[in-house]
């Protein structure tokens, strides 16, 4: 892999790691570099706190990620030491500051999820794509959403798309994206134990409910009576019950909190696989097929790419990656994938 910072091309680097994620705000990433305090390029490269541009890309000069660095470890012996740096995409300075003053007020009327979104990125040089499988649901209006001070502007607007089971991650250029997941696509790649270094599966079934239901609490708009909205996870064999309550957003929005609910819980279920090679053809959100029966997976099944995670050093290049159910984002009921 390639970087440049600052515009320009920096070649002595090692340990590269470059993290890829689905649904967050900023891709991340991390390397070391040998630091000469008397360089006045490298002042300039490893000025703490100067949140200098980066450019990560592919050996054959492709755009994987543009960002900033955030973070800066300095060390000092007697035998040279190399500095760490790590930092994240341009789109995740949205995970750490507050809904500029600029944008004020908090609440907001009659206003849509683009709409807000485009006020509250504007002041970041941050811009959005909204995909044409969520154009309806960013242009529908909610009557009244209020903010607090304390909300950062990634956490509201997460909330936001929440209540809309619509799914924020970013651009190789660090903008925000707005898309619903595509469950029905083709599976691109198939792993079984033949094709893997490793595999493992993580299930928390603290996470897991049976039933899961959601609440609106009356309100002058739906005449006092609440509304309630239920889902089943039939991969859940006990009797495992949840109430959540919706606080803001239409009546009709309990249907989808409801599957965004069964959604979250669903990403307590990962399988991490690692592979001998970097496969930069392979991207987040597309669709595997992963078998291993010693992960008690006796059927090939189908999975979404989560992660991605690009390590290079000095000795061998290798990729590891997460999957979740596809379900894990369309939170639509899932196959169970545990039959025998």
């Amino acid at each position: 892999m390639k970087i440049k910072i600052n515009n320009k091309f920096f070649n002595h680097f090692s340990d590269l790691k470059v993290n890829f994620n689905l649904d967050t705000f900023g891709s991340t990433f991390s390397f070391k570099a040998r630091f000469n305090p008397d360089n006045l390029e490298h002042q300039k490269i490893f000025r703490p706190l100067s949140y200098n541009e980066i450019q990560i890309f592919s050996n054959d000069n492709n755009l994987l990620l543009t960002g900033t660095i955030v973070n800066n470890s300095f060390s000092s012996s007697q035998n040279p030491e190399l500095v760490s740096l790590s930092g994240y995409s341009k789109s995740g300075i949205l995970q750490d500051v507050s809904i500029p003053l600029s944008v004020y007020p908090l609440e907001k009327n009659n206003q849509s999820l683009s709409q807000i979104s485009s006020q509250m990125i504007k002041p970041f040089n941050i811009g959005q794509i909204i995909d044409p499988s969520a154009a309806n649901e960013l242009s529908f209006n909610y009557e009244k959403v209020v903010a607090n001070v304390s909300d950062t502007v990634a956490g509201f607007l997460s909330k936001l798309a929440a209540q809309r089971n619509v799914i924020i991650g970013h651009t190789t250029k660090g903008d925000l994206y707005y898309f619903k997941a595509f469950t029905n696509s083709k599976s691109v790649r198939a792993y079984t134990t033949k094709n893997v270094l490793s595999s493992s599966i993580r299930i928390d079934g603290q996470g897991f409910h049976r039933s899961i239901s959601v609440l609106r609490q009356p309100s002058d708009t739906n005449d006092g009576a609440s509304t309630v909205d239920s889902i089943t996870n039939t991969i859940v064999l006990s009797d495992r019950k949840v109430i959540k309550t919706l606080s803001s957003g239409e009546d009709t929005d309990t249907s989808k909190a409801a599957n965004n609910v069964l959604a979250a819980e669903l990403k307590s279920l990962q399988v991490s696989i690692e592979l001998p090679r970097i496969d930069y053809d392979l991207k987040c959100g597309q669709i595997v097929n992963f078998q291993n029966r010693e992960l008690f997976i006796y059927k090939s099944q189908r999975f979404v790419v989560n992660t991605i995670t690009y390590n290079e050093d000095s000795g061998s290049d290798t990729m590891s990656i997460s999957l979740l159910l596809p379900e894990a984002f369309s939170g639509e009921n899932p196959k169970n994938i545990f039959e025998i």
